[in-house]
């Protein structure tokens, strides 16, 4: 009987984290300020701003796009050729993330 609780609570424990949410603070926010508020500021090159919810939010669509096709954050160098100091490169699960 012990046996079978142990293993429901687990497969439980398991599929409510499998169902968990993305959302912007926890886990979309930190790739989109160390990956785009550099240049996506005042100030600075990027052509809008990309530090707070609102401003990301309403370019969502364009976001995904763009990082779904590695044209941003933009790195030329090829990170599966060889690797350099402070590349700017998305991982799949950021990608993910972003896509989800």
């Amino acid at each position: 009987m012990l046996r079978r609780f142990v293993f429901v609570s687990v497969v439980l424990a398991l599929n409510i984290d499998a169902t968990a949410q993305v959302n912007f603070s926890e886990n979309i926010a930190p790739i989109i300020y160390s990956h785009c508020t550099k240049c996506h500021r005042e100030g600075e090159i990027g052509g809008f701003g990309m530090t707070n919810y609102e401003e990301v939010s309403e370019i969502g669509s364009t976001i995904l796009e763009v990082t779904s096709i590695n044209f941003m954050p933009p790195w030329r160098p090829d990170p599966d050729y060889r690797h350099f100091l402070n590349e700017n490169v998305l991982t799949q699960n950021e990608k993910d993330m972003i896509a989800e």
